[in-house]
């Protein structure tokens, strides 16, 4: 994690290492980072049949511009886009 926020740990990524991403970036695959603040909900057990009904905590997303401008750069070259988390 790069700021404080979020109730959970950053764990979607934990395998992707320094080491990984140097290896991956040497082969011309980038990356490019958002932020997200998990929220307690994450946690609360559902306690209806029906999804629709179970009420969510908020959490907190940001995309970057940098990161934003990445996606973009990548589609416009038909290059795939390939989310992790």
């Amino acid at each position: 994690a790069q700021e404080a926020g979020s109730v959970a740990a950053p764990t979607a990524g934990l395998h992707f290492t320094e080491g990984l991403l140097q290896g991956l970036e040497q082969k011309g695959i980038l990356s490019a980072n958002v932020t997200l603040h998990v929220g307690l909900g994450t946690f609360e057990p559902m306690r209806t049949t029906e999804p629709r009904e179970h009420q969510m905590h908020a959490e907190f997303g940001r995309v970057p511009q940098s990161t934003a401008n990445a996606i973009h750069e990548c589609r416009a070259k038909k290059k795939r886009v390939i989310a992790v988390g």
